[in-house]
């Protein structure tokens, strides 16, 4: 369908009060315009620097920041998936999966995305892992479904070889021919990266 739906944290002026996950569609045809979506299900709590990916017909959401009446605080390791065509959201629990983090890419690769590093906040611990996301074309809404749906083995941590970036936030990742391309970023003592890696995904190895 032409159109394209988009994830927003919200910011008002009563910002702890009103703060919510808001859902807009870019109409492409016949005439463009943007507009409110609502949305059904459970959805996830307000927060901010999440990540999306799209893989027809969902969006899958990881990370970000929880926002709450006190302060920031840490969200669990949780990930939403939102339906594209009824925009009704539900929980996805796994056996498996990364910790919580916030300035980390997530880079679609057909059914497959890949993710890497990244910071917690507050805590401002950095990481240096790399995760596969996998979905196999399942159906995520089925009636019988509950509220949360329990898969096994969507995520796979994977094993690094080479020269890795290390623990970095706040870098720049891309997809190329067999290759993510990684630029830029700032690691866990402060230091801006301006070098270019790329990991191999035929045997997982890094080289700069």
């Amino acid at each position: 369908q032409a159109k394209l739906s988009y994830i927003n944290q919200n910011v008002t002026n009563n910002y702890y009060v009103d703060n919510q996950i808001d859902i807009y569609t870019y109409q492409l045809d016949p005439e463009p315009h943007w507009f409110k979506t609502t949305s059904k299900g459970k959805p996830p709590k307000p927060r901010s620097f999440q990540k999306c990916i799209y893989i027809t017909p969902y969006i899958f959401l990881f990370g970000g920041v929880e926002l709450g009446p006190k302060s920031e605080k840490l969200s669990k390791e949780e990930m939403y998936v939102l339906h594209t065509r009824n925009y009704e959201w539900k929980q996805i629990i796994s056996n498996l999966t990364p910790f919580n983090r916030t300035n980390f890419q997530w880079v679609k690769i057909e059914s497959r995305a890949f993710l890497y590093g990244g910071v917690s906040s507050p805590s401002e611990k950095f990481y240096d892992d790399m995760w596969s996301f996998k979905y196999d074309g399942q159906d995520l809404f089925k009636p019988e479904s509950k509220k949360e749906l329990l898969i096994d083995n969507i995520w796979t941590e994977i094993p690094q070889a080479g020269t890795s970036p290390g623990k970095l936030k706040a870098y720049s990742m891309e997809y190329v021919n067999g290759y993510l391309y990684l630029f830029g970023g700032v690691n866990n003592k402060g230091v801006n990266s301006n070098t270019l890696y790329r990991f191999n995904l035929r045997n997982y190895s890094w080289e700069i």
